[in-house]
């Protein structure tokens, strides 16, 4: 078997990664690189060192190829003698190359003609990897065939090169020692190579920067540590091109100063930029500089032939700061003090430098809540804290707090403060301790205190006055400083004549000299309502005059209570016999005799002639009314009428109604109302009752003695009574009665309040609905407490379709937002049926009965 190759290896540029690429996706930009060989060689070359001695091959006219038996008489296209073409000659090689294609990886296509006596064809890998990808047998009469490849990512490697291979035996099976029947042929002619880019390579370019962009780290900065080796990824975009297969190049252009360049170093393919912190070229001075880096597109120089479009950036670096702190590493305390910390850092290359302080917050999580920390970020910051625990749990013998010294280009430290604690005396949890106890308790608890000692193998010992408090207790925590007492007071208190005591406890540990610490104990003195108010005189009766001019004091009487506090506070009141309201008595506390005072003065005049046995109390102020105390005292006055009248002489007579009142008075509930009596008299001195007679009732009850309702006011001035926040239970007969000398009259009036009515029940249609009408009834709501007035005023009828409004009603939105319309309104109070006229035929409606008054 004779073996005859021609190989055509693409070049684009000598780089040494290359990723298999597809076939031309739907953005891929097309272009063809044909050549036919009739005015140029296309940019190839012959490769001189692969001729065979006759060097008879070559770019040839077919007029003039040697062996003419077997070479075509002409060339493929145009298809003349005169056409170009190439031709080889066993066992030379012919390699030819383009300095211009791009990437190996965007080939997709190649076709190609050729010429042979050969028996079949391979195009065949680099390295003489016999995969064929196409074969062609080859028989007589010989003629130009030909032949296109089409790529995939399958066909295409990193350091690809395209070899096409000319096998097989001379046709006739020639003897293989007869070297001139054994020579073979072929030739090769229009080769069109079809290149599929990602991207308009022609877009980039200076005048479109965005088209192509290099992404550096977002501060631009390189830090360079000694021996310590860094390193980060460059990356880069192309909104032009998407393709998933596209390859980026990165390079370093250049760095400044140029010693510092063997430091830096970057992948080409993945953008692995490294620093070598151990490289000797490091300057211990903190050099600083400029690394500048590019990247550019595998293949783009395809439309530049000389250079790609490159993306430049600059990144900065510089070898950190060193940064010492001077501050000391441990600060000794005393528990539940505060502290402040000078933090003192410096730059040994740079003293002027900025230098920031953060709070690290590394205090033990079991002390989080009892150390505070704050950092004043001054050039020289104070660490300021407060420590509220008196004692460490076991396990957290030494706390420390960490602060965090960095530099402007995030060099940093971390400084760390151990808190050391001095030799301290026992500490109280609290310096005084508060406690209540109720007056003539013995033996009372009161509470529990707490001794901090941090030399905890030993209990401190406590001293304090025993014969009046004991404490008991004092085992000690196993993971605590801390041991536990509990206070017994063992006195009884008199609130009356101490109300607050104090016992001072002291604290002394084993230590020789001892240390100590002392702590007081307050006890509040609750007091007990034991005593009832005394009143004096129990008994008292005094002769007034009709006409006593309003404010005159008629009797005073003098109450005490040897109770302290409220319990010993008193307020007077007139509890029964004062009829019609002539009297009142006042309060007032004389501090000088500690007594208090009741007044019992003229609230109206004139006064109706008659005795009056008025109920003097004296109650204290307790907080809880139940457990109130209180004495009784009684007042006998005797009023005089201050002239002689004979009620059988004209000028005289009972009371008579000058204005009568409303027949009726009709309130809605929760109002308020006033009902005024009008009566003309001589003589003029009047006793004013007002009774009532409740709905349902045949009992009358007197207006504020019987019936002790506070909603009721009488004005005796204006003979009138106020009734507020109205209930339906206030409904009934009210009767104002005017008392003279010569007689009496009385007036009446009936309050009626109402509220709203029920609805109405039993709503149904009455008759089959018409096209446009329907029939309703209803019953009525029950009457309540009125028997004497209808409750409903009214009915209207609303009806709802589908949630909207007809055209010839009135829109109401209930509590629940359903839109109804009234249809008709105004229907008697006394009605229970109707007829609802203009609906819309073939339509549901919902209907309803409102009662209205």
């Amino acid at each position: 078997m004779k073996l005859l190759v021609l190989a055509l290896a693409i070049v684009g540029s000598l780089l040494t990664r290359l990723q298999p690429r597809a076939a031309a996706a739907d953005h891929a930009v097309v272009r063809k690189h044909p050549c036919d060989f009739e005015a140029w060689l296309c940019g190839w070359q012959e490769n001189a060192n692969r001729l065979g001695p006759e060097r008879e091959e070559g770019l040839t006219a077919a007029s003039a190829a040697p062996h003419g038996d077997i070479a075509p008489p002409v060339d493929a296209n145009p298809g003349t003698s005169e056409g170009t073409y190439f031709y080889l000659y066993y066992p030379s090689v012919l390699t030819v190359q383009t300095l211009s294609f791009p990437s190996f990886s965007y080939i997709c296509e190649l076709s190609f003609a050729f010429y042979s006596n050969m028996t079949e064809l391979e195009v065949v890998r680099f390295n003489y990897d016999h995969r064929t990808i196409f074969r062609n047998f080859s028989l007589p009469p010989y003629s130009w065939q030909r032949v296109q490849l089409n790529f995939n990512t399958s066909e295409l490697t990193t350091d690809d090169a395209l070899i096409f291979e000319v096998s097989g035996y001379d046709f006739g099976e020639a003897d293989p020692e007869d070297p001139e029947g054994s020579f073979l042929y072929i030739a090769l002619d229009d080769v069109n190579i079809t290149f599929c880019l990602p991207c308009d390579f022609d877009l980039l370019s200076e005048e479109e920067p965005n088209n192509l962009v290099l992404h550096v780290p977002s501060n631009d900065v390189v830090e360079v540590i000694l021996d310590e080796d860094t390193s980060f990824v460059l990356s880069a975009s192309s909104p032009i091109c998407t393709d998933s297969k596209l390859e980026f190049v990165f390079l370093i252009e250049s760095v400044e100063p140029q010693h510092m360049a063997p430091v830096f170093s970057l992948d080409g393919g993945s953008g692995l930029f490294s620093v070598m912190g151990t490289s000797p070229h490091l300057d211990a001075n903190g050099t600083t500089g400029t690394v500048n880096v590019s990247v550019h597109i595998l293949g783009s120089n395809y439309t530049h032939t000389k250079m790609p479009y490159k993306a430049m950036a600059s990144l900065s670096f510089h070898q950190p700061q060193t940064i010492t702190v001077s501050s000391p590493t441990a600060i000794s305390l005393r528990p539940g003090v505060s502290f402040r910390y000078e933090v003192n850092a410096t730059s040994e290359i740079s003293p002027g430098g900025t230098l920031q302080y953060t709070n690290l917050a590394t205090l033990p999580a079991e002390l989080l809540d009892q150390i505070s920390l704050d950092i004043e970020n001054l050039d020289t910051p104070i660490v300021s804290g407060n420590i509220s625990f008196f004692y460490l749990p076991a396990e957290v013998e030494f706390p420390s707090f960490s602060v965090r010294v960095s530099n402007e280009y995030e060099r940093y430290v971390i400084h760390t403060v151990q808190l050391v604690f001095e030799q301290s005396p026992p500490v109280f949890s609290r310096t005084v301790y508060s406690f209540t106890v109720e007056e003539e308790e013995p033996s009372s608890v009161l509470g529990v205190i707490k001794v901090i000692d941090l030399n905890k193998d030993q209990l401190s010992q406590l001293t304090y006055p025993d014969e009046e408090i004991l404490l008991s207790g004092g085992a000690q925590s196993s993971l605590t400083y801390y041991a536990s007492y509990t206070v017994l007071l063992l006195e009884s208190l008199d609130y009356e004549k101490e109300q607050r005591k104090e016992f001072h406890i002291v604290a002394r540990d084993h230590v020789d000299p001892s240390l100590s610490s002392t702590a007081t104990v307050v006890v509040s003195v609750l007091p007990k309502n034991e005593y009832n108010p005394t009143i004096s005189p129990p008994n008292f009766s005094e002769e007034i005059s009709d006409f006593l001019p309003i404010g005159d004091i008629v009797a005073e009487f003098v109450s005490t209570d040897l109770d302290g506090g409220k319990d010993g506070e008193i307020e007077f009141a007139i509890s029964s016999g004062n009829d019609g309201l002539f009297f009142k008595i006042s309060t007032m506390f004389n501090k000088a005799t500690n007594e208090t005072i009741g007044s019992v003065m003229i609230d109206h005049s004139p006064i109706y002639p008659q005795k009056y046995v008025l109920t003097i109390v004296a109650s204290d102020q307790t907080a809880d009314e139940q457990m109130r105390r209180s004495s009784e005292a009684t007042l006998t006055i005797t009023v005089l009428a201050s002239q002689t009248v004979d009620c059988s002489e004209p000028q005289y007579g009972p009371p008579t109604v000058v204005e009568g009142l409303p027949h009726t008075h009709t309130e809605p509930i929760h109002s308020d109302v006033t009902i005024t009596c009008h009566f003309d008299a001589s003589p003029v001195t009047l006793l004013i009752e007002w009774s009532f007679l409740p709905f349902g009732s045949l009992t009358w009850l007197t207006v504020l003695t019987t019936t002790g309702n506070s909603r009721y006011a009488i004005n005796v001035a204006e003979q009138s009574l106020t009734i507020t926040n109205l209930t339906l239970s206030d409904g009934g007969v009210y009767q104002c009665n005017a008392t003279n000398q010569c007689g009496s009259e009385d007036d009446q009036t009936i309050l009626f309040v109402i509220d709203r009515p029920d609805a109405p029940q039993d709503v149904a249609i009455s008759e089959p609905p018409g096209p446009t009408s329907v029939g309703v009834t209803w019953s009525h709501p029950s009457v309540g407490n009125n028997p004497f007035q209808r409750p409903v005023d009214s009915y209207r009828i609303q009806v709802m379709e589908s949630g909207l409004a007809s055209s010839n009603g009135t829109t109401a939105t209930t509590s629940d937002g359903d839109a109804f319309v009234t249809v008709v309104d105004g229907l008697s109070g006394e009605t229970n049926s109707t007829l609802v006229t203009g609906l819309t035929p073939a339509t549901a409606y919902t209907l309803r009965v409102v009662a209205v008054n």
